[in-house]
C-alpha cells in the first residue's frame, strides 16, 4: 500500500469519527441558540463539506508517529490518538478561518470562505428587515453592505474562536498519564509558534522590504507558521503518546522539521503555478498579497535594480492584470529560482530521510509512511 493508500484509509476512518464528533457539538449547541448552531455547522461544513476537503495529514502523521516508535497501539492508544487528531484538524480550522480574514479571501479550496458565506447570510437578513423601506439609495445600499460585512466579520471571528474552544476541550479531555503531559506540552508549544509565526508572516516578515529580507527570517517564518505545526509537530506529538525515547524524538524534530520547510516550499510553488481548479484558489493570490516568499526573495535577488522595481510595483496591487501576473510566472521560471527551490527541497527531504534511517527501522511501516510522503510533496500538484 503507498502513501496515498494509505492516508486515504486512514481519513475514511478518521472523517467518520470526526463527523460524529461534530455532529453531537451542532446538535448541542442548537439547545442553546440557533445562531451557535448556525456557526457550528460552517465549521463542519469547512472541514467535512467543501468540494476539497483537508487530507488529513496531520491526524495522520498523529498516527504513523506512534507506529514509527515500534509499539503497537492499544484500543485505549488508538482513542487518544484519534482525539489528538481531531483537535488538531479543529486548531487547523481556528487557524484557516482566521487566516482567511487576514488575507482576506473569499474562496478556500474552491468554495467559499466562511467570511463569505455570512457575508451572503447577513446581507439577506437585512435585505428582508429593511424591504418595508422605500429607500433604494445607493447611500442606503452602502450601508446595508457595509453593515453586512460587519456582521460577517464578527461571526466568523467568532467561528475561528469556536473552533479553537474546542480543540482545547478535546485535548483537555484525554486522561492523564505521564505520555500524555509530555504530549500536551508539544501541543501547546506548537500553537504558541503557529500564532508567532502567522504575526511574524503579517506584521514582521510580511512587511519587510526585500532588499533587507534575510533568507534565514523567511525559513523560520515558514517553519513556524506552516511546517512545524503541518509536519514536524504531528509526528512528535504521536510519538509522545507512544512513550518514544529521546533519541527517536530528536530525530523526528530534525526530520520533522526538514520535511516541514518542504511542505510549505512546495506550497508556496503551487500556490503560484499550480491549477486553480485543484488548489482552489486563485494562483496571482500571493502575488496581490505580496507575499515574502522563499521563492519570491530568491527571484528578487537575482535581478537587477530595473527590474527589481519593476517586480515592486507589481507585488502587493489588487488591479494587478493577468498579462502582468503571466509574465512574472514566466520571468521565474526562466530564471532558474523554481528549478533551485525544487532542489533544495529534494535535499532537505535526503536529509531528512539519513537522520530517520540512523534511528529507526526503515521498514516501519509509520517510517515508510513519513518517506513515502516527503517524496510525495517534492511532486504534488495541489
Amino acid at each position: 500500500m503507498n502513501f496515498k493508500e494509505r492516508l486515504i484509509q486512514f481519513k475514511t476512518d478518521f472523517d467518520e469519527q470526526l463527523s460524529n464528533y461534530l455532529l453531537g457539538k451542532i446538535e448541542e449547541a442548537g439547545k442553546i441558540n440557533k445562531t451557535a448552531e448556525t456557526n457550528l455547522k460552517e465549521i463542519y461544513r469547512v472541514i467535512l463539506q467543501v468540494k476539497s476537503a483537508g487530507k488529513r495529514i496531520r491526524p495522520a502523521l498523529t498516527y504513523f508517529g506512534f507506529l514509527a516508535t515500534g509499539k503497537v497501539p492499544s484500543e485505549e492508544d488508538m482513542k487518544n490518538i484519534i482525539q489528538v487528531g481531531i483537535s488538531l484538524e479543529l486548531f487547523h480550522t481556528f487557524a484557516l478561518i482566521h487566516d482567511d480574514i487576514i488575507d482576506e479571501s473569499l474562496t478556500r479550496r474552491g468554495s467559499p470562505t466562511v467570511q463569505s458565506f455570512y457575508k451572503d447570510y447577513f446581507k439577506q437578513i437585512l435585505t428582508s428587515t429593511n424591504q418595508s423601506s422605500v429607500d433604494q439609495s445607493s447611500s442606503n445600499q452602502s450601508n446595508l453592505e457595509n453593515r453586512s460585512n460587519h456582521f460577517a466579520l464578527g461571526a466568523t471571528i467568532l467561528a475561528g474562536d469556536f473552533a479553537y474552544m474546542l480543540a482545547q476541550e478535546v485535548i483537555g479531555l484525554l486522561p492523564s498519564s505521564l505520555e500524555i503531559e509530555n504530549m500536551k506540552k508539544l501541543f501547546y508549544r506548537m500553537q504558541f509558534e503557529l500564532i508567532s509565526g502567522q504575526l511574524d508572516d503579517c506584521y514582521g516578515v510580511g512587511m519587510a522590504n526585500f532588499d533587507n529580507l534575510n533568507p534565514t527570517d523567511i525559513e523560520n517564518m515558514l517553519k513556524l507558521k506552516s511546517g512545524n505545526y503541518s509536519i514536524q509537530k504531528p509526528l512528535l506529538l504521536g510519538a509522545s503518546l507512544a512513550g518514544a525515547n529521546n533519541e527517536q524524538l530528536e530525530s523526528l524534530n530534525l526530520a520533522g522539521e526538514k520535511i516541514g520547510l518542504v511542505y510549505q516550499l512546495t506550497d508556496d510553488l503551487i500556490s503560484l503555478f499550480g491549477d486553480e481548479e485543484k488548489t482552489g484558489k486563485p494562483s496571482k493570490a500571493d502575488i496581490v498579497e505580496g507575499k515574502r516568499t522563499l521563492l519570491m526573495s530568491s527571484y528578487y535577488n537575482s535581478l537587477n535594480e530595473e527590474a527589481r522595481l519593476q517586480l515592486k510595483s507589481v507585488l502587493g496591487r489588487t488591479d494587478v492584470s493577468e498579462t502582468d501576473v503571466t509574465e512574472l510566472k514566466q520571468n521565474m521560471l526562466n530564471s532558474g529560482v523554481v528549478n533551485s527551490i525544487k532542489d533544495r527541497c529534494n535535499e532537505e527531504n535526503s536529509d531528512a530521510w539519513k537522520i530517520l534511517a540512523a534511528n529507526f527501522d526503515p521498514e516501519n511501516v509509520g517510517i515508510k509512511f513519513i518517506k513515502d510522503m516527503s517524496e510525495y510533496l517534492v511532486l504534488r500538484d495541489s
